[in-house]
C-alpha cells in the first residue's frame, strides 16, 4: 500500500463488501474508482490528508446469488485499481475463513497502520514529510452510498454497538446523488447519526450514473457489452474466467 504522508489529520477509506461503495460483491465498476477522487477532495476540506483507498472484496461465506469466488474478484480489483495512484486492494477479508463484518476489517486495517507507524524510525518519517511522527492520527473511515448509511439506524440489520463504534471511532464518507434522507436523518435529535455528525462526511456525487456490480453483472449475463463500464483489463478477465456468463459481450 503507498503511504502518502499527511501535514493534518490522516485518513485511509475502506469500503467493505462491494466495490468502494457497497460490498465488494461483483466486478468494480469504473465509477467507483471515481468516487475516492471524490472523497480525497471532501476529506481535504474536512482538513484530512488521504493516505489512501483501499476496496476489501466480501468473504465467499455472504453467500449472496451470484457471487464470483473470493479469489477472482480479488484479482478483478486489483486489475481495476492498476491505474489508480490512491486506490488499492485488500485480500484479507476475502481469505478468512468466515464472514467478517465490516468493524472488524476497519479495526484490523487501523491496528497494521499504527504497527507500521511504531516501527517506522524518525529518520524515516521525515524523510517523507517533516509533518509525519508516530503520533500522527490515523483515521480508517467507511466509505459507502447512502443506502448504507440509512442501514446504519434500521433495527435488526447493524449490531448497535458495531454502528456506535463505527461511528465514533472511525468515521463514515457517505457519497451518493442523493442525500437528502440522511441528512433528514442526521437532523433527528434521537438519531445516532446526529450523535455522530462530526464524523460523518457526506459527499454530493454530481455525476448522475447508477452503475453497480448488479447492474454489470445482469448487462453481462443478457449479452450486452459491458465496454466503458469497467477497464478492459477486467472484461479480459471475465472474458477468460466465463465468469457470470458462458459469453461476453464486449
Amino acid at each position: 500500500m503507498r503511504l502518502l504522508w499527511p501535514n493534518r489529520r490522516v485518513c485511509i477509506s475502506h469500503c467493505p463488501g462491494k466495490v468502494l461503495g457497497d460490498r465488494c460483491t461483483g466486478c468494480p465498476a469504473r465509477f467507483r474508482i471515481i468516487s475516492d477522487l471524490l472523497e480525497a477532495h471532501a476529506l481535504g476540506k474536512a482538513g484530512y490528508d488521504m493516505l489512501g483507498g483501499y476496496m476489501s472484496p466480501v468473504n465467499d461465506a455472504y453467500q449472496k446469488k451470484g457471487l464470483a469466488p473470493a479469489q477472482q474478484r480479488v484479482e478483478m480489483c486489483k486489475l481495476a485499481a492498476e491505474s489508480s495512484d490512491i486506490v488499492t486492494v485488500d485480500s484479507w477479508e476475502a481469505q478468512q475463513p468466515t464472514y467478517q463484518r465490516s468493524l472488524k476489517v476497519l479495526q484490523r486495517v487501523k491496528s497494521v497502520l499504527h504497527e507500521y507507524l511504531s516501527e517506522t524510525d524518525s529518520a524515516s518519517l521525515s524523510a517523507r514529510s517533516e509533518h509525519a511522527d508516530s503520533s500522527t492520527e490515523i483515521r480508517v473511515m467507511l466509505l459507502c452510498g447512502a443506502d448504507m448509511v440509512e442501514s446504519l439506524v434500521l433495527p435488526n440489520v447493524w449490531q448497535p454497538e458495531h454502528v456506535q463504534t463505527i461511528l465514533g471511532d472511525h468515521g463514515v464518507v457517505c457519497i451518493s446523488r442523493e442525500l437528502s434522507d440522511v441528512k433528514q436523518i442526521m437532523e433527528d435529535p434521537a438519531s445516532v447519526l446526529h450523535q455522530h455528525r462530526a464524523n460523518i462526511i457526506l459527499v454530493e456525487d454530481p455525476i448522475v450514473n447508477n452503475i453497480s456490480s448488479t447492474i454489470v453483472r445482469q448487462e453481462i449475463s443478457q449479452g450486452r457489452s459491458i465496454r466503458y463500464l469497467v477497464p478492459d483489463a477486467v472484461i479480459d478477465y471475465i472474458q477468460d474466467h466465463l465468469l457470470y456468463s458462458n459469453s461476453i459481450a464486449a
